[in-house]
């Protein structure tokens, strides 16, 4: 049952919608245009809010999906732990994109979400502060799962510190390239990639 769980976890979460849904309606690649990362926000860049945010949300329920999931049928916290890893894995490299991916982030907010209402709304509000306040998208949502990873330290909350703080990794990895991006002053900021959307 294990193993099950833990291959079914990495394949939910490697259904690419922010891939799948602009091209089914948009004809848009998000592999090739815009920021060329198949995950919500470039889904948004590419092909308006409508679909791009319909995406973001059901990235969201990939991760709420193999949190029910993993906590139901799996006694272990390690496994559990696993099976959150994995299921950001299977976003950020999709068996069904050839192992590409995007950047975890939706999956990893609907992880925080299914674990703690107040945690999920606290890492939207966090993110939508921090983003405003650095016009970064990337950073934003980084430093807001840093301040999640801390307050559950302190709140004692540690059953799934191990995945959260693996995830949080894996989302620095996959953010190195906007990283690079902003010290060379070619990030595109928040306000600009929304009024593109909007156009």
């Amino acid at each position: 049952m294990n193993i099950l769980i833990l291959i079914l976890s990495y394949l939910i979460g490697s259904v690419p919608f922010s891939y799948i849904l602009p091209k089914v309606f948009k004809n848009k690649n998000t592999l090739k245009e815009g920021t060329k990362n198949p995950g919500g926000t470039n889904a948004i860049y590419t092909s308006g809010y409508f679909i791009g945010i319909l995406s973001m949300v059901l990235d969201v329920f990939k991760g709420i999906i193999v949190f029910l999931i993993a906590d139901y049928f799996l006694e272990s916290l390690f496994f559990i732990n696993l099976a959150l890893i994995l299921a950001v894995l299977g976003h950020n490299w999709s068996l069904f994109l050839k192992f590409k991916g995007g950047k975890g982030i939706a999956v990893n907010w609907g992880i925080i979400f299914a674990d703690s209402v107040i945690m999920g709304i606290t890492f939207l509000i966090l993110s939508t502060f921090y983003t405003l306040l650095t016009k970064y998208l990337s950073i934003g949502v980084l430093l807001s799962i840093l301040s999640i990873i801390v307050l559950k330290i302190f709140m004692g909350s540690n059953e799934y510190l191990f995945a959260y703080i693996v995830i949080y990794g894996v989302n620095l990895f996959k953010h190195r390239i906007n990283f690079i991006r902003i010290s060379q002053g070619k990030e595109v900021k928040i306000f600009q990639g929304l009024k593109e959307a909007g156009n």
